[in-house]
């Protein structure tokens, strides 16, 4: 608690003396600091009593200058409250006894000055008690009001006040009052504290937060994991990968492998704001009727707070478990491979259990895949409907290569200038394709051997990481010729060769002339 000291000048001070009395019963450990209107003053402190609740103050400004008229912040006094403090006002006075009370001007004349003493009204409220802000009730009850907005806070929704709020607010672990942070735990302990779980007691701990948190909080490690202090586990929070094309949007679904004790958790989901766009979050299907919180105030930035917590006592069940569904746009200048993860930042990565003890965990990034598309048909006769393994086919799209060229090496190559195309089965399995001709705007590759019958996949890659996919249909057979007329059923786009009887021999162009047509 700090208290104010002002000066009320006529024009002519230079400097003042006082002794400050304080009930020790209540307030400790007085600290004295300049004021914002006397920092260019000399400040003098006697503390050799402050155990009886007295401390000594003199501040003067350099020989001459004077106080201009007006009031003027001098000092600024904080004390530390006693834990046990009940609702109590207490006076804060003035005295002579270790330096008495004097104004004096800048010719050292003593003023005339009238010393007015202050009241301090103490209320230190009980843990978790944060609604209404900034005092709470003061009742002795925690509600789901104060539930909820610990958990706006814990999610930074809402900026906390130093002092008593976050001295009230941070009340977890519940056996030290708080420790110096604001966290998942703390709104699962607000939760127990409503739900009559646990018996609410007074305010006490940290009133800031602490300057380390390291022994406090999970520590990130650079490949994205997490450690707290507990046992080995298999716990894992992951993102499930996705494909998108650009201006389109997806959802990202972000799931649990619970062990059952899990009863809340927290974290950031951190992208790359150029290509990708925040739209949307909702809690899972394995997370109904859950308390969600989503903090979309750095979204623009790439950074989107989402926390969520069961009521009090529960937790979810052993297993994979979906906890949100995101909804992510891909911008249109987006391409390729863009990293999703789990941070700190606007909310810190944590998992608490339903005694609001922090649990370890994995946390597992993942991959949005921006691609544009890709229309794959017969080369022979264009036409999209099916093709069979060991068919060519020409795929058309945009950015497909870096540059134009053919391939003239046997056997065909599967990366040509750069450029991949990949199949991707209805039995899951993915073959490389062998490349004949790559350029910006056409592919031409041989779908590989042995491919299930059924929907595929096509991924080309460019030299310049550009993906582009699409979908082709797989059947046994698909019969088609090269025809002249490229529909893949007329007469052959094939040449014969001709063997005149003196031996001379010609490449002819297969046609048929119909002098009746």
């Amino acid at each position: 608690m700090t208290v104010p000291i002002d000066l009320v000048a006529v024009g002519d001070e230079n400097a003042l003396g006082f002794t400050l009395t304080f009930d020790t019963g209540i307030f400790s450990n007085p600290q004295v600091a300049l004021g914002a209107d006397a920092t260019n003053s000399s400040l003098n402190v006697n503390t050799s009593q402050t155990a009886q609740g007295r401390l000594g103050i003199a501040v003067a400004l350099p020989a001459t200058a004077k106080f201009v008229a007006g009031t003027h912040r001098v000092a600024n006094v904080t004390f530390s409250i006693a834990a046990n403090a009940i609702a109590t006002s207490r006076t804060i006075g003035f005295n002579d006894q270790l330096i008495a009370r004097e104004v004096v001007s800048d010719a050292s004349a003593i003023l005339p000055a009238s010393f007015t003493a202050g009241t301090v009204t103490v209320i230190p409220g009980y843990e978790a008690d944060v609604s209404p802000r900034p005092n709470g009730n003061n009742d002795g009850n925690v509600t789901i009001a104060d539930w909820v907005q610990l958990g706006r806070f814990t999610a930074g929704l809402d900026t906390i006040g130093a002092g008593s709020e976050f001295q009230r607010a941070d009340c977890a672990p519940k056996e030290t009052k708080g420790d110096g942070r604001l966290s998942i735990a703390d709104w699962v302990q607000a939760g127990r504290y409503a739900a009559g779980v646990d018996e609410v007691v007074p305010a006490g701990g940290p009133t800031a937060p602490v300057s380390s948190l390291l022994a406090a909080h999970e520590i990130a490690s650079a490949d994205g994991e997490a450690s707290a202090i507990a046992q080995p586990t298999t716990r894992a929070v992951r993102l499930r990968n996705i494909n998108l094309s650009p201006n389109q949007q997806g959802t990202l679904a972000i799931e649990i492998d619970a062990l059952g004790n899990e009863n809340a958790l927290g974290f950031s989901l951190i992208f790359d704001p150029a290509k990708l766009r925040f739209v949307s979050a909702s809690i899972g299907s394995d997370a109904n009727g859950a308390q969600p919180n989503v903090n979309t105030n750095q979204a623009t930035n790439g950074r989107v707070g989402l926390a969520l917590a069961l009521s009090a006592g529960q937790n979810f069940a052993v297993g994979t478990r979906q906890l949100w569904v995101v909804t992510l746009a891909a911008t249109a200048n987006a391409t390729g491979a863009v990293a999703v993860s789990l941070g700190d930042a606007p909310v810190g990565r944590e998992i608490v259990d339903s005694a609001a003890r922090s649990l370890t965990a994995n946390w597992i990034a993942g991959v949005v895949t921006v691609a544009r598309t890709v229309a794959n048909v017969s080369a022979a006769s264009y036409s999209a409907e099916a093709i069979a393994s060991e068919a060519i086919v020409a795929a058309f799209g945009v950015g497909l290569a870096t540059v134009t060229q053919a391939a003239n090496t046997s056997p065909l190559p599967t990366n040509l200038a750069g450029t991949t195309v990949r199949l991707q089965d209805s039995a899951g399995v993915e073959r490389p394709a062998s490349l004949f001709f790559v350029s910006p705007t056409q592919v031409n590759y041989l779908a590989p051997s042995g491919m299930a019958a059924g929907e595929a996949v096509v991924t080309v890659t460019s030299n310049d990481g550009a993906v582009s996919t699409g979908k082709v249909r797989i059947a046994r057979v698909a019969p088609v010729i090269f025809a002249a007329n490229a529909n893949g059923q007329g007469v052959a786009a094939a040449q014969v060769l001709r063997v005149k009887a003196n031996g001379e021999q010609t490449y002819e162009t297969i046609a048929r002339f119909d002098t009746a047509q």
